[in-house]
């Protein structure tokens, strides 16, 4: 696969990164994947790509929540 152009994103499949002069598609969930890695991938192996991308996502939004939860606190704490 030719790597040039610039980054679009992670392969759930194989985690290389996915360029734009790669040959890619967007799969039922609107996430990138190689064409290639998709199309070889089992039930199983789209699956847990499915899940850990949704844990990726969960993090992230902990980390929001706590940076908002973090922020009110002080915010309570000076106006007390």
């Amino acid at each position: 696969m030719a790597k040039s152009g610039c980054v679009l994103g992670e392969c759930p499949f194989c985690r290389d990164l996915i360029y734009e002069g790669e040959i890619w598609i967007l799969n039922r969930k609107d996430r990138l994947a190689h064409l290639s890695c998709e199309s070889k991938a089992s039930k199983k192996d789209k699956k847990i790509a499915e899940l850990e991308t949704e844990l990726r996502e969960a993090h992230y939004r902990i980390k929001v929540l706590e940076r908002g939860l973090k922020k009110c606190l002080s915010e309570a704490s000076t106006k007390t």
